[in-house]
């Protein structure tokens, strides 16, 4: 090819030099699997890049997925460092997030002893000191053998196996207690907390909120067809099928089920799907949302009229979909969408997931007013049986807004343990304050 300099930096091919291509090349192909993990390849429509969608699951994003999983507006694992992360994922002790809710005190201080050391014969001097008197000497010349040179020599050292007798006069032990009491805290999270924690492309705090709120239910979500992810607002087609992607691969599905495992994590606030589902969960609508070209909502009434459900219209002819009222070509095309891609099956899973959200979801007369419809309560202290993020849930479930900050609009205040100037403000304005027991029974009547 001849390539030349367009603008500051970017080359620019020019043309191809045909007669100087080698015999017997062929047309390159973009690969459609990921080379590490073998997850789906994605390119969103108008962008340039291409990405790996297995993002849980995927080595070559491990460390990113990690850190992201356990940042403060994730699960909020404080003091899971990125140089931690990155040599226990080197080591091979974490290979997914599920993996740091099995970390040891041993191996947190083995982990802040190696990566203190500057060689392995400082490492080797510094963790004899913790090693029991016999059956050590094994380990301890592995740990000499290691090249110093090599800047993976700490991650072989932590991935070998030992046994120790911890000196606590000559090792701080506290951090990693902390640090382990901080994993057992996450585990019991939020459904918005999780979806946002996961890592899935689009997928911020706001979405996460919105699709906790509106599904309700991780089994739920995990397994919807992607045009239905359209029917919360502001979900459009980019951020739906990048939670299709994203739950499609097997990888992140296998991830999700290990987080779920008992004595993993725990969601606490799963319930039944908004009411509001229930506008436009026709299936005029899921025709719509499933950008078939050449399908608006008026030719899929048409169409709907006559062929109700997925599996009447995927073993309909084409000639059916004119009988419908559909032109010609548009009927042509929609008869070739749905021979293509998986099309078919999509729009049978969907169709059948549309039912399931339409049985879940209660009638719109049923969830006119919650209990708490119009009221601002704040949280306070430290609350025992549920997070603080767990409780704030729970509570604009029933229709409440919660306030960091206590007024004469405010309904009542929650108190929890070592409730501080909040309650004394509640106090001042004769506001009701609730206990954490009573916060608790009304949430088990709701």
């Amino acid at each position: 090819v001849i390539v030349r300099r367009a603008g500051d930096v970017i080359p620019e091919v020019v043309s191809v030099i045909a007669d100087r291509r080698p015999a017997g090349t062929t047309p390159w192909q973009m690969p459609t699997r990921c080379p590490v993990c073998g997850s789906e390849i994605v390119r969103e429509e108008g962008a340039a890049a291409w990405r790996c969608s297995g993002e849980l699951s995927c080595p070559a994003q491990r460390k990113e997925a990690i850190a992201h999983f356990a940042s403060r507006r994730a699960m909020d694992i404080d003091g899971l460092g990125g140089k931690y992360i990155e040599t226990l994922v080197d080591a091979g002790i974490v290979r997914g997030v599920a993996d740091l809710y099995r970390l040891s005190r041993d191996q947190l201080l083995q982990l802040k002893l190696v990566l203190d050391a500057e060689s392995p014969e400082a490492l080797a001097a510094q963790i004899g000191l913790h090693l029991p008197p016999e059956g050590s000497g094994d380990y301890l010349r592995g740990i000499l053998q290691l090249d110093g040179s090599d800047e993976g020599w700490r991650a072989r050292a932590l991935a070998m196996p030992a046994t120790f007798n911890w000196n606590t006069r000559k090792i701080a032990t506290r951090w990693a207690d902390n640090l382990i009491a901080a994993i057992d805290a996450s585990r019991a999270t939020t459904l918005e907390r999780l979806l946002f924690a996961l890592g899935i492309e689009h997928v911020g705090e706001s979405t996460a909120k919105a699709l906790a709120s509106w599904f309700g239910d991780l089994e739920l979500i995990r397994h919807l067809p992607w045009p239905l992810f359209k029917r919360v607002p502001d979900i459009g087609g980019e951020v739906a099928r990048s939670l299709g992607h994203f739950f499609e691969q097997s990888g992140n599905q296998d991830a999700i089920d290990a987080l779920l495992q008992v004595g993993q994590v725990r969601i606490g606030d799963t319930h039944a799907p908004s009411a509001k589902l229930r506008d436009g969960l026709d299936f005029a609508q899921l025709l719509v949302e499933a950008e078939i070209p050449g399908i608006t909502r008026l030719r899929a009434e048409k169409l709907t009229a006559a062929l109700p459900d997925a599996a009447a219209l995927v073993d309909a002819e084409p000639v059916r979909f004119v009988a419908a009222g559909l032109p010609n070509e548009v009927a042509l095309g929609l008869a070739d969408w749905l021979d293509r891609d998986g099309h078919a099956q999509m729009l049978l899973k969907a169709d059948a997931y549309r039912h399931t959200l339409l049985a879940r979801a209660p009638e719109q007369t049923e969830q006119v007013a919650g209990p708490l419809d119009g009221q601002t309560v704040v949280l306070t202290g430290t609350l025992a049986r549920m997070t603080r993020d767990e409780a704030k849930a729970r509570l604009e479930a029933l229709g409440a807004k919660v306030s960091g900050s206590v007024s004469k609009k405010t309904a009542f205040v929650v108190a929890g343990t070592e409730a501080g100037s909040k309650l004394a403000k509640a106090g001042e304005l004769g506001i009701e304050v609730w206990d954490e027991d009573r916060l608790v029974a009304f949430l088990a009547q709701h």
